[in-house]
């Protein structure tokens, strides 16, 4: 890794996300597994390192929202409304939606891409 300066234009949109694009579109995960080797975070949000999730792209997922949830609910209180849906958000929808796209297929990690909006989250 090398230390850039910063500077205090902006690049041109265009020319910036198609090479943002590009990265992300070839980039791999040197072992095959979801997250980064250290904990990497998404605003105040902690991501899950792959080490403790592996491969499975359902159960970094899931871990990933609940943890999400965790800081929300330390963050506001308890609510009736989470304790009804949070169980439902887990038991049934994350494995309805997500456990398909797994059956016979694999799920390659990317990194961030340029899509519709400057920057998005992108699963291959």
């Amino acid at each position: 890794m090398e230390y850039r300066d910063m500077v205090d234009r902006m690049p041109d949109p265009h020319e910036f996300t198609t090479h943002l694009a590009a990265l992300h579109q070839t980039s791999k995960s040197p072992n095959g597994r979801f997250g980064f080797h250290i904990t990497t975070y998404s605003g105040n949000l902690p991501q899950m390192d792959r080490e403790r999730v592996g491969r499975n792209w359902e159960r970094y997922f899931t871990k990933s929202m609940r943890c999400a949830l965790k800081l929300e609910i330390d963050a506001k209180g308890p609510d009736p409304e989470f304790d009804v849906l949070v169980p439902v958000l887990f038991d049934k929808v994350i494995p309805c939606l997500l456990r398909p796209l797994e059956e016979r297929r694999s799920i390659c990690e990317a990194l961030t891409c340029a899509r519709r909006s400057l920057v998005c989250k992108f699963w291959n």
